[in-house]
């Protein structure tokens, strides 16, 4: 698993170039437009830069992005097993990331 700038992608490490997973996880408008009133550079700053990849459980990711400087975690959903090709944020529940990720990308 490799967090990138609004993404979270999921590899086959046998091979690299099949079965790709993403998930796109940008900062919200309202985050996005505060970031940007700050002063802080739209493109390079007022992301979700993911910080955090950990694993939860045997079927979830716990993972924190920037937030445009208000971080943000959730759950990842990614099955029991690899074949399964189950890789989703889980919506429903998202938490403060305070003290969890960094701010600033």
């Amino acid at each position: 698993f490799v967090g990138a700038k609004d993404q979270i992608f999921s590899f086959n490490l046998m091979n690299i170039n099949k079965d790709v997973l993403k998930i796109v996880w940008p900062p919200s408008h309202s985050r996005r437009n505060e970031c940007k009133w700050a002063g802080k550079d739209l493109v390079k700053e007022c992301a979700n830069f993911i910080r955090v990849l950990q694993h939860y459980n045997q079927t979830h990711l716990y993972a924190c992005g920037t937030g445009a400087f208000h971080p943000v975690c959730a759950y990842i959903d990614v099955g029991h097993r690899p074949e399964e090709n189950v890789f989703k944020l889980e919506t429903s529940h998202f938490e403060n990331g305070r003290g969890k990720s960094p701010y600033d990308p």
